[in-house]
């Protein structure tokens, strides 16, 4: 597995989502242009209460209320690999958070699923007999088997940004007991991975006047599937959108040169009357060259999806480029989120919503100053000191 594949895992984003966006009036205005033309407007006059919806549905507060930190827990991270920025950021994050809530916490390094890593990952902690192991962005039929060995030792499973192996084939069996709940609007994962399609096919839809003309880039297969249906839900909502082409991916095709950039510099050639690109993350967009093959192109249209996780994507924001970035997230605040929820799973309480969930960066949300990330846009630290009882 290369790193382009680990960092898309990140992505993060089951039940039916629906974003209540007040497109309506935009989807049948009559007296704007042509069908397929592109928005005449310059990304900083883009905008309206479609974009704040988008940036504000996900968006919420810290839990008020919950247990004190539980004392003397082991916790050990899987880590989709400390090769990755992404990856480290998260399980970094999620070692902030237990240092905070006094637990002994420990990485494994899943090194990209290089050579197994992931599964030896697994092993490894187990073989620590840890209280807990957490997994990110690891879907379970990719390690089954030693979540299994995890079940069978009596060593619960947390879930972040992963599918359990009975959501994917309900034949299988459930071996991620303990799983994240992410936004009250978006709890499960399923939800989450929904959510991150529908941002982005509302974005597409306000941009061009209700009048979207798209090119979408859909993988294939799991977590995938959920954000696809998020998608094309919210696109068959505007009576005058169309998805011109489905350009279809399995992680091994996204190389650089490899399969889907080939297939994506063709479909940019076949539609020229295209107004709008879905690629759902970073990765896609610049290290294999999604957005320098739109360049190319010399088509005028709106880039959407990403999570902004990387400056290039976050300047072009800021030089006035037709990107915005619908999956936008702070990945510290998410494991924040994670160890919250572990800690009330050690308590026996049930999980409960985090506040956590994509959110938009353009001209007018959430663009962070040059040099500086996006890391959420409440105080989500400060929440958590005080719900957990420090400083």
């Amino acid at each position: 597995m290369s790193v382009q594949v680990s960092l898309k895992r990140l992505l993060g984003m089951g039940a039916a989502l629906v974003l209540f966006l007040p497109l309506a009036a935009a989807c049948g205005n009559d007296s704007s242009s042509a069908s397929g033309s592109s928005s005449a407007k310059a990304p900083a006059d883009v905008g309206g209460d479609w974009a704040d919806k988008i940036a504000t549905s996900f968006v919420g507060e810290v839990p008020t209320t919950g247990p004190a930190p539980a004392k003397n827990k082991s916790v050990w991270w899987m880590g989709c690999g400390n090769a990755v920025p992404d990856c480290k950021t998260l399980s970094d994050a999620g070692g902030e958070a237990a240092k905070l809530l006094g637990w002994d916490f420990h990485v494994a390094d899943g090194k990209v699923n290089q050579g197994g890593g992931y599964a030896a990952a697994v092993r490894t902690a187990l073989a620590a007999k840890p209280d807990a192991l957490v997994i990110q962005g690891m879907d379970c039929s990719v390690i089954q088997q030693p979540l299994q060995e995890a079940k069978d030792q009596g060593v619960p499973v947390f879930g972040l940004q992963s599918l359990d192996c009975s959501e994917i084939d309900p034949s299988q069996p459930s071996l991620i007991p303990v799983k994240m709940q992410y936004h009250k609007d978006a709890e499960t994962v399923q939800d989450y991975y929904e959510a991150i399609g529908k941002n982005a096919a509302a974005y597409l839809i306000g941009a061009n006047d209700g009048k979207a003309n798209v090119i979408a880039n859909l993988g294939k297969g799991g977590f995938y599937e959920y954000m696809n249906k998020g998608f094309r839900d919210e696109m068959a909502t505007c009576a005058k959108c169309e998805i011109l082409k489905e350009v279809r991916w399995a992680d091994a095709d996204t190389a650089p040169n490899g399969p889907w950039i080939q297939a994506f510099t063709v479909a940019l050639a076949k539609n020229p009357n295209a107004n709008g690109v879905f690629i759902p993350f970073d990765s896609l967009m610049i290290g294999s060259g999604g957005k320098q093959a739109i360049k190319d192109s010399g088509l005028d249209l709106w880039l959407v999806g990403g999570a902004g996780n990387q400056a290039e994507l976050l300047q072009s924001v800021r030089d006035g480029e037709k990107v915005a970035l619908t999956n936008a997230q702070s990945f510290r605040q998410l494991s924040f989120g994670a160890m919250d929820n572990l800690n009330r799973y050690f308590a026996g309480e049930k999980q409960v919503p985090e506040g956590i969930g994509p959110t938009l960066i353009d001209a007018k949300h959430n663009l962070p100053a040059k040099g500086k990330f996006f890391d959420g846009s409440t105080d989500w630290l400060a929440g958590y000191k005080k719900l957990w009882g420090v400083s």
